[in-house]
Protein backbone atom coordinates (compact mmCIF):
# COMPACT_ATOMS: atom_id res chain seq x y z
CA UNK A 1 0.00 0.00 0.00
CA UNK A 2 1.39 3.27 -1.10
CA UNK A 3 1.34 6.60 1.38
CA UNK A 4 -1.69 7.95 0.21
CA UNK A 5 -3.29 4.65 0.83
CA UNK A 6 -2.06 4.08 3.87
CA UNK A 7 -2.69 7.71 5.24
CA UNK A 8 -6.50 7.73 3.94
CA UNK A 9 -6.74 4.42 4.51
CA UNK A 10 -7.42 3.30 0.54
CA UNK A 11 -7.61 -0.51 -0.76
CA UNK A 12 -4.62 -1.40 -3.40
CA UNK A 13 -6.22 -0.18 -6.68
CA UNK A 14 -4.54 -2.44 -9.50
CA UNK A 15 -2.06 -0.95 -11.84
CA UNK A 16 -2.61 -0.04 -15.24
CA UNK A 17 -0.16 -2.41 -17.66
CA UNK A 18 1.16 0.07 -19.24
CA UNK A 19 2.08 3.53 -17.91
CA UNK A 20 -0.19 6.71 -18.60
CA UNK A 21 1.51 9.25 -20.72
CA UNK A 22 0.80 12.52 -19.26
CA UNK A 23 0.66 15.27 -21.34
CA UNK A 24 1.20 18.65 -20.29
CA UNK A 25 -1.67 21.54 -21.84
CA UNK A 26 -0.48 25.14 -21.68
CA UNK A 27 -2.64 27.29 -19.07
CA UNK A 28 -4.37 30.54 -21.18
CA UNK A 29 -3.03 33.79 -19.10
CA UNK A 30 -6.22 35.56 -17.76
CA UNK A 31 -5.74 39.10 -19.03
CA UNK A 32 -6.60 40.67 -15.57
CA UNK A 33 -3.67 38.58 -13.70
CA UNK A 34 -1.53 39.74 -16.81
CA UNK A 35 -2.56 43.19 -14.97
CA UNK A 36 -2.16 42.01 -12.03
CA UNK A 37 1.45 40.86 -12.13
CA UNK A 38 2.41 44.48 -14.61
CA UNK A 39 0.90 46.17 -11.64
CA UNK A 40 3.29 44.42 -8.99
CA UNK A 41 6.40 44.81 -11.68
CA UNK A 42 5.56 48.74 -11.47
CA UNK A 43 5.08 49.06 -7.36
CA UNK A 44 8.63 47.55 -7.05
CA UNK A 45 10.10 49.67 -9.09
CA UNK A 46 8.61 52.96 -8.63
CA UNK A 47 9.26 54.62 -4.91
CA UNK A 48 5.99 54.31 -3.09
CA UNK A 49 4.68 58.03 -1.19
CA UNK A 50 5.19 58.47 1.84
CA UNK A 51 3.23 58.92 5.19
CA UNK A 52 5.13 60.31 8.44
CA UNK A 53 4.40 59.90 11.65
CA UNK A 54 6.32 62.36 14.22
CA UNK A 55 6.04 62.64 18.03
CA UNK A 56 3.97 65.82 19.14
CA UNK A 57 5.40 67.07 22.74
CA UNK A 58 2.15 67.65 24.39
CA UNK A 59 3.95 70.65 25.84
CA UNK A 60 6.85 72.94 24.89
CA UNK A 61 7.87 75.95 27.77
CA UNK A 62 5.16 75.09 30.21
CA UNK A 63 2.58 75.64 27.18
CA UNK A 64 0.25 72.99 26.31
CA UNK A 65 -1.36 71.98 23.18
CA UNK A 66 -3.94 74.90 21.73
CA UNK A 67 -5.30 73.30 18.01
CA UNK A 68 -3.76 70.93 16.21
CA UNK A 69 -3.76 70.29 12.78
CA UNK A 70 -2.50 66.79 10.90
CA UNK A 71 -3.18 67.44 7.02
CA UNK A 72 -2.50 70.74 6.36
CA UNK A 73 -1.72 70.64 2.56
CA UNK A 74 0.69 73.12 1.15
CA UNK A 75 0.35 74.66 -2.11
CA UNK A 76 3.66 72.76 -3.56
CA UNK A 77 7.07 73.86 -4.56
CA UNK A 78 7.73 70.54 -6.31
CA UNK A 79 10.57 69.81 -4.47
CA UNK A 80 11.25 65.68 -5.00
CA UNK A 81 10.95 63.10 -2.56
CA UNK A 82 14.77 62.87 -2.71
CA UNK A 83 15.74 66.08 -0.94
CA UNK A 84 13.20 65.54 1.75
CA UNK A 85 13.98 64.36 4.89
CA UNK A 86 10.26 64.31 7.10
CA UNK A 87 12.15 64.16 10.31
CA UNK A 88 13.45 67.69 10.45
CA UNK A 89 11.64 70.18 12.25
CA UNK A 90 10.02 73.10 9.35
CA UNK A 91 10.51 76.44 9.50
CA UNK A 92 7.41 79.07 8.59
CA UNK A 93 8.18 82.40 7.54
CA UNK A 94 5.98 85.48 6.90
CA UNK A 95 6.74 87.14 3.57
CA UNK A 96 3.60 90.26 3.60
CA UNK A 97 0.84 88.17 3.19
CA UNK A 98 1.78 84.34 2.85
CA UNK A 99 3.61 82.16 5.09
CA UNK A 100 6.42 80.47 3.00
CA UNK A 101 7.32 76.75 4.83
CA UNK A 102 11.39 75.80 5.01
CA UNK A 103 13.24 72.79 5.61
CA UNK A 104 16.53 74.08 6.09
CA UNK A 105 17.10 76.23 3.16
CA UNK A 106 14.76 74.25 1.17
CA UNK A 107 11.69 75.79 0.30
CA UNK A 108 8.42 73.72 0.25
CA UNK A 109 5.68 75.83 -0.31
CA UNK A 110 3.25 78.44 0.89
CA UNK A 111 0.61 77.65 3.46
CA UNK A 112 -2.93 79.00 2.05
CA UNK A 113 -3.46 82.57 2.59
CA UNK A 114 -6.41 81.62 5.41
CA UNK A 115 -7.03 80.84 8.57
CA UNK A 116 -3.76 79.06 9.61
CA UNK A 117 -1.76 81.69 8.01
CA UNK A 118 -3.36 83.95 10.40
CA UNK A 119 -3.00 82.19 13.16
CA UNK A 120 0.71 81.86 12.17
CA UNK A 121 0.74 85.57 12.63
CA UNK A 122 -1.02 85.87 15.55
CA UNK A 123 1.47 83.15 17.28
CA UNK A 124 4.36 85.19 16.25
CA UNK A 125 3.14 88.78 17.68
CA UNK A 126 2.45 87.16 20.74
CA UNK A 127 5.21 85.00 20.96
CA UNK A 128 3.69 81.50 21.35
CA UNK A 129 5.20 78.53 20.14
CA UNK A 130 4.29 76.23 17.62
CA UNK A 131 5.64 73.49 15.62
CA UNK A 132 5.16 72.32 11.62
CA UNK A 133 6.50 68.68 10.29
CA UNK A 134 5.96 67.36 7.01
CA UNK A 135 3.26 64.57 7.41
CA UNK A 136 3.22 63.66 3.90
CA UNK A 137 4.55 63.69 0.65
CA UNK A 138 4.39 62.59 -3.31
CA UNK A 139 7.32 60.93 -4.70
CA UNK A 140 7.45 64.05 -7.76
CA UNK A 141 6.88 66.36 -4.91
CA UNK A 142 3.44 67.90 -6.11
CA UNK A 143 1.39 67.13 -2.87
CA UNK A 144 2.65 68.31 0.15
CA UNK A 145 0.81 67.80 3.50
CA UNK A 146 2.28 69.14 7.22
CA UNK A 147 1.80 68.78 10.99
CA UNK A 148 0.78 72.13 12.24
CA UNK A 149 0.79 72.33 16.56
CA UNK A 150 -0.04 75.55 17.88
CA UNK A 151 0.95 76.19 21.62
CA UNK A 152 -0.41 78.32 24.31
CA UNK A 153 -0.74 78.16 28.40
CA UNK A 154 -3.82 76.46 27.71
CA UNK A 155 -4.34 75.92 31.85
CA UNK A 156 -3.79 79.85 32.89
CA UNK A 157 -6.52 80.69 29.72
CA UNK A 158 -9.11 77.88 30.96
CA UNK A 159 -8.76 78.67 34.81
CA UNK A 160 -9.07 82.21 34.12
CA UNK A 161 -12.60 82.18 33.38
CA UNK A 162 -14.94 83.58 36.40
CA UNK A 163 -16.76 80.57 36.94
CA UNK A 164 -14.50 77.27 37.13
CA UNK A 165 -14.11 75.10 40.25
CA UNK A 166 -10.41 72.87 40.47
CA UNK A 167 -10.38 69.91 42.63
CA UNK A 168 -8.59 66.32 42.72
CA UNK A 169 -9.77 63.55 41.60
CA UNK A 170 -10.36 60.52 43.98
CA UNK A 171 -9.32 57.13 43.57
CA UNK A 172 -6.42 55.09 41.88
CA UNK A 173 -5.69 56.38 38.11
CA UNK A 174 -4.76 53.42 35.55
CA UNK A 175 -1.17 52.88 36.11
CA UNK A 176 0.03 53.71 32.50
CA UNK A 177 -2.81 57.13 31.32
CA UNK A 178 -1.37 59.23 29.16
CA UNK A 179 -3.05 62.47 30.61
CA UNK A 180 -0.60 65.39 30.51
CA UNK A 181 -1.38 68.84 31.79
CA UNK A 182 -3.60 70.54 29.73
CA UNK A 183 -4.91 67.48 28.81
CA UNK A 184 -9.19 67.86 27.88
CA UNK A 185 -11.22 64.91 29.48
CA UNK A 186 -14.38 62.87 29.61
CA UNK A 187 -16.71 62.29 32.09
CA UNK A 188 -18.85 58.62 32.34
CA UNK A 189 -20.95 57.30 34.58
CA UNK A 190 -20.06 53.95 36.39
CA UNK A 191 -23.61 52.84 36.77
CA UNK A 192 -21.78 49.70 39.33
CA UNK A 193 -20.40 52.12 41.45
CA UNK A 194 -22.92 54.77 40.99
CA UNK A 195 -19.99 57.68 40.39
CA UNK A 196 -18.90 59.75 37.34
CA UNK A 197 -15.42 58.56 36.45
CA UNK A 198 -13.05 60.73 34.31
CA UNK A 199 -10.98 59.61 31.32
CA UNK A 200 -8.18 60.96 28.56
CA UNK A 201 -8.34 58.58 25.63
CA UNK A 202 -9.83 55.67 27.01
CA UNK A 203 -7.40 55.55 30.53
CA UNK A 204 -9.44 56.09 33.71
CA UNK A 205 -7.50 59.38 35.51
CA UNK A 206 -9.86 59.02 38.84
CA UNK A 207 -13.24 59.66 40.08
CA UNK A 208 -15.11 63.09 40.20
CA UNK A 209 -15.42 64.29 44.09
CA UNK A 210 -19.19 65.23 45.58
CA UNK A 211 -18.74 68.89 44.68
CA UNK A 212 -18.01 68.34 41.09
CA UNK A 213 -21.55 67.10 40.81
CA UNK A 214 -22.90 69.62 43.12
CA UNK A 215 -21.21 71.97 40.47
CA UNK A 216 -23.11 70.39 37.67
CA UNK A 217 -26.27 70.52 39.65
CA UNK A 218 -25.88 74.30 40.35
CA UNK A 219 -25.10 74.70 36.89
CA UNK A 220 -27.98 73.04 35.45
CA UNK A 221 -26.14 70.20 33.51
CA UNK A 222 -25.08 66.75 33.56
CA UNK A 223 -21.94 65.80 34.97
CA UNK A 224 -20.57 64.13 31.50
CA UNK A 225 -21.32 67.74 30.48
CA UNK A 226 -18.50 69.49 32.20
CA UNK A 227 -15.65 70.76 30.47
CA UNK A 228 -12.07 69.09 32.05
CA UNK A 229 -9.03 70.14 31.93
CA UNK A 230 -6.13 68.50 33.77
CA UNK A 231 -4.03 70.81 35.53
CA UNK A 232 -1.58 69.01 37.68
CA UNK A 233 0.10 65.69 38.08
CA UNK A 234 1.40 65.47 41.32
CA UNK A 235 3.40 61.55 42.49
CA UNK A 236 2.41 60.70 45.81
CA UNK A 237 5.33 58.80 47.59
CA UNK A 238 3.09 57.65 50.75
CA UNK A 239 0.18 56.33 48.29
CA UNK A 240 2.52 55.28 45.40
CA UNK A 241 0.29 56.64 42.49
CA UNK A 242 -0.15 59.98 40.83
CA UNK A 243 -2.62 62.21 42.24
CA UNK A 244 -4.90 64.38 39.27
CA UNK A 245 -6.17 67.73 40.05
CA UNK A 246 -8.65 69.17 37.08
CA UNK A 247 -10.43 72.54 36.69
CA UNK A 248 -14.18 72.00 35.53
CA UNK A 249 -15.80 74.34 33.99
CA UNK A 250 -19.86 74.38 32.37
Amino acid sequence: MGILGKLFGKKNQPQPSQPTQQVSTPVPVNQYTEAFHKAIEKMATEKPEDEVRISIPPEINGKQIAYKYDDVQLISAGVHSSKINPSVKLTLKENNNKVEVYQGDLFLGTLPENRLSGMVHDWNIKGDPYLAYISYYSDAGDKVEIYLVFYNNKVERFTSKSDTKQMKLTGKPEEFHAAFVGAECEAEYDFEKEKYFVTYEGSVLGTLPAAATKYAEAHNISPENLRIIVTAIDYDDEKDRDIITVCISD
